[in-house]
Protein backbone atom coordinates (compact mmCIF):
# COMPACT_ATOMS: atom_id res chain seq x y z
CA UNK A 1 0.00 0.00 0.00
CA UNK A 2 1.01 3.63 -0.50
CA UNK A 3 0.38 6.24 2.18
CA UNK A 4 0.98 9.94 2.69
CA UNK A 5 2.40 10.85 6.09
CA UNK A 6 2.97 14.27 7.66
CA UNK A 7 5.11 15.38 10.58
CA UNK A 8 4.46 18.92 11.81
CA UNK A 9 5.56 20.83 14.90
CA UNK A 10 2.60 23.18 15.21
CA UNK A 11 3.97 25.53 17.93
CA UNK A 12 2.35 25.20 21.33
CA UNK A 13 1.00 28.73 21.75
CA UNK A 14 -0.26 31.81 19.94
CA UNK A 15 2.27 34.33 18.67
CA UNK A 16 1.98 37.93 17.48
CA UNK A 17 1.84 39.40 14.00
CA UNK A 18 -0.64 37.03 12.40
CA UNK A 19 0.62 33.87 14.05
CA UNK A 20 -1.99 33.07 16.67
CA UNK A 21 -3.29 29.50 16.89
CA UNK A 22 -6.63 30.58 15.38
CA UNK A 23 -4.82 32.14 12.42
CA UNK A 24 -2.33 29.33 11.91
CA UNK A 25 -4.72 26.37 12.23
CA UNK A 26 -6.38 26.81 8.80
CA UNK A 27 -2.93 27.10 7.20
CA UNK A 28 -1.89 23.77 8.67
CA UNK A 29 -5.18 22.22 7.57
CA UNK A 30 -4.66 23.58 4.06
CA UNK A 31 -1.28 21.83 3.82
CA UNK A 32 -2.46 18.46 5.14
CA UNK A 33 -5.60 18.56 2.98
CA UNK A 34 -3.73 19.46 -0.20
CA UNK A 35 -1.28 16.63 0.43
CA UNK A 36 -4.02 14.13 1.14
CA UNK A 37 -2.53 13.13 4.46
CA UNK A 38 -3.43 9.58 5.52
CA UNK A 39 -1.61 9.83 8.84
CA UNK A 40 -0.26 12.82 10.76
CA UNK A 41 2.12 13.28 13.66
CA UNK A 42 1.84 16.70 15.31
CA UNK A 43 4.25 17.98 17.94
CA UNK A 44 3.66 20.71 20.56
CA UNK A 45 -0.07 20.00 20.75
CA UNK A 46 -1.55 21.63 23.87
CA UNK A 47 -5.06 22.17 25.29
CA UNK A 48 -5.08 25.47 23.39
CA UNK A 49 -5.07 23.42 20.18
CA UNK A 50 -7.78 20.91 21.12
CA UNK A 51 -10.80 22.76 19.72
CA UNK A 52 -9.06 23.66 16.46
CA UNK A 53 -7.82 20.12 15.78
CA UNK A 54 -11.18 18.59 16.73
CA UNK A 55 -13.14 20.93 14.45
CA UNK A 56 -10.81 20.49 11.49
CA UNK A 57 -9.90 16.80 11.73
CA UNK A 58 -12.60 15.22 13.87
CA UNK A 59 -14.89 12.85 12.02
CA UNK A 60 -12.39 12.13 9.26
CA UNK A 61 -9.46 11.25 11.50
CA UNK A 62 -9.03 9.26 14.65
CA UNK A 63 -6.64 10.75 17.19
CA UNK A 64 -4.45 9.34 19.94
CA UNK A 65 -3.33 11.95 22.45
CA UNK A 66 -1.31 11.33 25.59
CA UNK A 67 -0.12 14.41 27.44
CA UNK A 68 3.39 14.01 28.79
CA UNK A 69 2.32 15.70 32.03
CA UNK A 70 -1.12 16.59 33.39
CA UNK A 71 -0.10 19.55 35.54
CA UNK A 72 2.74 21.86 34.54
CA UNK A 73 4.03 20.54 31.19
CA UNK A 74 0.76 19.80 29.42
CA UNK A 75 1.93 19.07 25.89
CA UNK A 76 1.61 16.11 23.52
CA UNK A 77 2.68 14.64 20.19
CA UNK A 78 -0.60 13.16 18.93
CA UNK A 79 -1.13 10.74 16.05
CA UNK A 80 -4.03 11.20 13.62
CA UNK A 81 -5.17 8.65 11.02
CA UNK A 82 -7.90 8.49 8.39
CA UNK A 83 -10.80 6.54 9.84
CA UNK A 84 -12.07 5.43 6.44
CA UNK A 85 -8.75 3.79 5.64
CA UNK A 86 -7.29 2.51 8.90
CA UNK A 87 -8.48 0.93 12.11
CA UNK A 88 -6.63 1.27 15.39
CA UNK A 89 -5.12 -1.97 16.69
CA UNK A 90 -3.32 -0.64 19.77
CA UNK A 91 -1.39 2.23 21.35
CA UNK A 92 1.64 2.69 23.55
CA UNK A 93 3.41 5.61 25.19
CA UNK A 94 6.64 5.93 27.14
CA UNK A 95 8.73 8.73 28.57
CA UNK A 96 12.24 9.38 27.29
CA UNK A 97 13.95 8.78 30.59
CA UNK A 98 15.61 6.14 32.76
CA UNK A 99 12.11 5.11 33.90
CA UNK A 100 10.08 5.14 30.67
CA UNK A 101 7.04 3.37 32.13
CA UNK A 102 6.26 6.14 34.61
CA UNK A 103 5.89 9.89 34.19
CA UNK A 104 9.39 11.20 34.57
CA UNK A 105 11.76 13.87 33.37
CA UNK A 106 14.60 12.54 31.31
CA UNK A 107 17.98 13.77 30.21
CA UNK A 108 17.04 17.25 28.98
CA UNK A 109 19.67 19.68 30.24
CA UNK A 110 18.21 22.91 28.88
CA UNK A 111 14.61 22.67 30.03
CA UNK A 112 12.42 21.00 32.63
CA UNK A 113 10.11 19.47 30.02
CA UNK A 114 9.01 15.88 30.13
CA UNK A 115 9.79 14.09 26.86
CA UNK A 116 7.72 11.28 25.42
CA UNK A 117 7.17 8.95 22.47
CA UNK A 118 3.73 7.66 21.46
CA UNK A 119 2.88 4.81 19.12
CA UNK A 120 -0.22 3.66 17.27
CA UNK A 121 -0.45 0.31 15.53
CA UNK A 122 -2.81 0.65 12.58
CA UNK A 123 -4.37 -1.82 10.16
CA UNK A 124 -5.38 -0.84 6.64
CA UNK A 125 -8.98 -1.90 6.21
CA UNK A 126 -8.61 -2.92 2.56
CA UNK A 127 -5.48 -5.09 2.75
CA UNK A 128 -5.21 -5.97 6.44
CA UNK A 129 -1.60 -4.70 6.47
CA UNK A 130 -0.51 -3.58 9.94
CA UNK A 131 2.21 -1.06 10.72
CA UNK A 132 3.52 0.92 13.69
CA UNK A 133 3.60 4.71 13.62
CA UNK A 134 5.66 6.46 16.31
CA UNK A 135 5.74 10.19 17.06
CA UNK A 136 8.19 11.94 19.35
CA UNK A 137 9.79 15.22 20.39
CA UNK A 138 13.37 14.99 21.66
CA UNK A 139 14.87 17.38 24.18
CA UNK A 140 17.97 19.55 24.21
CA UNK A 141 21.60 18.58 24.65
CA UNK A 142 23.70 16.09 22.70
CA UNK A 143 23.69 13.51 25.48
CA UNK A 144 19.93 13.87 25.96
CA UNK A 145 19.21 13.23 22.30
CA UNK A 146 21.60 10.33 22.04
CA UNK A 147 20.04 8.57 25.02
CA UNK A 148 16.56 9.31 23.67
CA UNK A 149 17.49 7.79 20.31
CA UNK A 150 18.93 4.71 21.97
CA UNK A 151 15.79 4.20 24.05
CA UNK A 152 13.47 4.79 21.11
CA UNK A 153 15.27 2.29 18.88
CA UNK A 154 15.28 -0.28 21.68
CA UNK A 155 11.56 0.14 22.29
CA UNK A 156 10.83 -0.04 18.57
CA UNK A 157 12.23 -3.58 18.53
CA UNK A 158 8.86 -4.86 19.73
CA UNK A 159 7.41 -3.85 16.35
CA UNK A 160 10.08 -5.53 14.22
CA UNK A 161 7.48 -7.98 12.86
CA UNK A 162 5.80 -5.12 10.98
CA UNK A 163 6.73 -1.97 9.06
CA UNK A 164 7.71 0.93 11.32
CA UNK A 165 7.45 4.68 10.66
CA UNK A 166 8.91 7.18 13.12
CA UNK A 167 8.29 10.93 12.86
CA UNK A 168 8.99 13.91 15.02
CA UNK A 169 10.91 16.97 16.04
CA UNK A 170 14.22 15.42 17.04
CA UNK A 171 16.03 18.71 17.80
CA UNK A 172 19.11 17.16 16.19
CA UNK A 173 21.08 17.88 13.04
CA UNK A 174 22.43 15.11 10.78
CA UNK A 175 25.96 15.44 12.17
CA UNK A 176 24.95 14.44 15.71
CA UNK A 177 25.45 11.09 17.48
CA UNK A 178 21.67 10.75 17.94
CA UNK A 179 21.17 10.86 14.17
CA UNK A 180 23.79 8.11 13.80
CA UNK A 181 21.88 6.01 16.32
CA UNK A 182 18.61 6.47 14.44
CA UNK A 183 20.10 5.74 11.03
CA UNK A 184 21.86 2.61 12.30
CA UNK A 185 18.37 1.12 12.72
CA UNK A 186 16.16 3.12 10.35
CA UNK A 187 16.34 5.00 7.05
CA UNK A 188 16.01 8.78 6.94
CA UNK A 189 13.45 9.29 4.16
CA UNK A 190 14.97 12.62 3.15
CA UNK A 191 18.46 11.12 2.81
CA UNK A 192 17.35 8.66 0.14
CA UNK A 193 14.88 10.88 -1.74
CA UNK A 194 14.99 14.71 -1.82
CA UNK A 195 18.29 15.09 0.06
CA UNK A 196 16.98 18.42 1.30
CA UNK A 197 19.54 20.50 3.22
CA UNK A 198 17.32 23.43 4.18
CA UNK A 199 16.38 23.85 7.81
CA UNK A 200 12.97 22.76 9.04
CA UNK A 201 12.93 25.26 11.91
CA UNK A 202 12.73 28.92 10.90
CA UNK A 203 11.22 30.80 13.84
CA UNK A 204 8.93 32.79 11.49
CA UNK A 205 11.95 34.15 9.61
CA UNK A 206 12.31 32.78 6.05
CA UNK A 207 15.83 34.22 5.87
CA UNK A 208 16.93 32.65 9.13
CA UNK A 209 20.67 32.02 8.86
CA UNK A 210 20.61 29.26 11.42
CA UNK A 211 17.82 27.30 9.80
CA UNK A 212 18.11 23.93 11.48
CA UNK A 213 17.18 20.63 9.85
CA UNK A 214 15.72 18.98 12.95
CA UNK A 215 12.45 17.34 11.84
CA UNK A 216 12.56 13.84 10.34
CA UNK A 217 10.73 10.79 9.11
CA UNK A 218 12.52 7.48 9.65
CA UNK A 219 11.36 4.10 8.34
CA UNK A 220 12.25 0.45 8.75
CA UNK A 221 13.53 -1.69 5.89
CA UNK A 222 10.01 -2.93 5.09
CA UNK A 223 9.04 0.60 4.05
CA UNK A 224 10.08 2.11 0.70
CA UNK A 225 10.48 5.91 0.65
CA UNK A 226 8.85 7.39 -2.47
CA UNK A 227 9.04 11.14 -1.95
CA UNK A 228 9.83 13.84 0.60
CA UNK A 229 8.92 17.52 0.68
CA UNK A 230 9.41 20.37 3.10
CA UNK A 231 6.03 22.11 3.32
CA UNK A 232 7.33 25.67 3.08
CA UNK A 233 4.08 27.35 2.05
CA UNK A 234 3.25 30.78 3.41
CA UNK A 235 -0.14 32.48 3.39
CA UNK A 236 -0.05 36.19 2.61
CA UNK A 237 3.44 36.18 4.03
CA UNK A 238 2.40 34.37 7.22
CA UNK A 239 3.48 30.91 8.38
CA UNK A 240 1.55 27.86 9.62
CA UNK A 241 4.12 27.40 12.42
CA UNK A 242 7.68 28.23 13.43
CA UNK A 243 8.64 24.91 11.82
CA UNK A 244 8.01 23.73 8.29
CA UNK A 245 5.99 20.56 7.99
CA UNK A 246 7.38 17.40 6.41
CA UNK A 247 5.28 15.55 3.80
CA UNK A 248 6.36 12.08 2.69
CA UNK A 249 4.90 9.38 0.50
CA UNK A 250 5.78 5.82 1.49
CA UNK A 251 5.14 2.38 0.13
CA UNK A 252 4.46 -0.23 2.81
Amino acid sequence: MTLNAVSFNIRYKSDKNGHSIAERAPRIESITDAFGADIIGFQEYTPAWEAEIASRYGGEYGIFVKYRDDETDVEASPILWRLDRFELVGTEHFWLSDTPEVKSRGWDRESTCYRMCVCAVLRERKTGVEFAFLNTHFGFGTDCRQKSAQLLTERAEKYKSMPVIIVGDFNMTPDEPAYAVMTSHFTDVNAVTARETRGTYHGYDPNRVRGEHIDYVFVSEEVTPVSYRIADETFDGKFPSDHYGICVTLRV
